[in-house]
């Protein structure tokens, strides 16, 4: 199989995983809120600490892996109307100081969220139980998931830039 057909599919599956999560996630969260208004106005009894933490769970895996998929699929509002009267190879390569720039934030936020990541498992969300970690590997796995993306479009960078391809 060809490598380029292999990182397409795997791209296409990578992202029908997190839009999956990201509807599931809100759906989940919709559901578990409009629950909590029930309970509260309805039957006079809120539900206790454990709709707060699915909820912020829920809205913790949305917001960071349908970020990704935007940022993936160039679908994150972009200021670019002075960029596109740039020639071709000078909109390469602001794009390519972009891209590294984000590029490093997220390798700084990967390099600062593992050691986080280790140290939550000690800490137990009260209303559910489960450690904080199952809360921020949504940061990590949507910044990973975003770091590959931005490789990617380095490397494109590249090729427009220098011809490459």
């Amino acid at each position: 199989m060809n490598i380029n057909k292999l990182i397409k599919k795997t791209e296409m599956i990578l992202s029908n995983v997190a839009i999956g999560i990201g509807i599931v996630s809100l759906l989940g969260m919709i559901f578990v809120v409009n629950l909590n208004v029930f309970y509260r106005y309805v039957l006079q009894d809120p539900l206790h600490a454990w709709y707060l933490d699915i909820s912020l769970l829920f809205n913790l895996y949305m917001s960071f892996l349908v970020v990704a998929f935007l940022y993936h699929d160039d679908r994150l509002i972009r200021i670019d109307i002075l960029i596109k009267r740039f020639p071709i190879k000078i909109r390469a390569f602001i794009e390519l100081i972009i891209e590294v720039a984000i590029g490093v934030c997220l390798i700084v936020i990967l390099w600062f969220a593992w050691p986080w990541q280790k140290v939550q498992w000690a800490y137990i969300a009260g209303g559910l139980g489960i450690p904080y970690s199952f809360f921020s590997i949504s940061l990590l796995i949507g910044s990973l998931l975003m770091l590959v993306s931005n490789l990617k479009k380095i490397w494109n960078q590249f090729v427009v830039l220098f011809g490459l391809e």
